[in-house]
Order: C-alpha cells, then structure tokens, then sequence
C-alpha cells in the first residue's frame, strides 16, 4: 500500500493519509493518557520520509506544551526480527487470537 501510494497512487495515498491520521489520533491519546517521556517508532512505515514527517506533521497538532515527548524512529527498525525471536512468537501468539 505505501510503495503504491509513493508511486502515485491517489487512492493508495489516500488510505495511507487516513492511516496516519488514525495512528496520530492513537499516539496523542497515548501522550495524554500515559504521559510518557519518549515514544520509539518502529517499522516500515518509518523508512518513508515523507510518512515519517507526515506522522510528525499529525502529532504536532493538538498536543499541548505541558507534554513534552521526544519522538523518534528506532535506530533497530526493521532489524528486531532478527534480534528479538520473541517478539515475533508473541506477535504470532496475539494474532491467532491469544489462543495456542
């Protein structure tokens, strides 16, 4: 979906723009409810930077200055699969419906 929506797409593009749109909503909820001091981004999406500044772009509106969150890419993207096999059994575990 995102290599589609990068090579010009318009209906791919939009989906991916509605995509982080949701995921920023999802973040800002976070921020507010947890209050944490970092958030690490991890995966494909972040490789993109045009998706990785149109995250930021969506995070920056709406979150008041009382939270001051640094928010960065993971300097382990996309190489966890490699160096943490666990992380992957309880992904599968999660996405058979938590049930082995």
């Amino acid at each position: 979906m995102f290599s589609a929506a990068s090579n010009g797409d318009e209906g791919a593009a939009k989906i991916v723009d509605q995509a982080i749109q949701a995921l920023g909503t999802a973040v800002k909820a976070l921020i507010y409810m947890v209050d944490p001091g970092k958030i690490v981004l991890y995966g494909s999406l972040f490789e993109d930077s045009y998706y990785l500044s149109r995250l930021n772009s969506e995070l920056q509106e709406g979150v008041d200055t009382r939270h001051h969150v640094v928010i960065e890419k993971s300097r382990y993207n996309q190489q966890l699969e490699d160096r943490a096999a666990c992380l992957l059994a309880v992904q599968d575990f999660m996405d058979n419906g938590g049930i082995q």
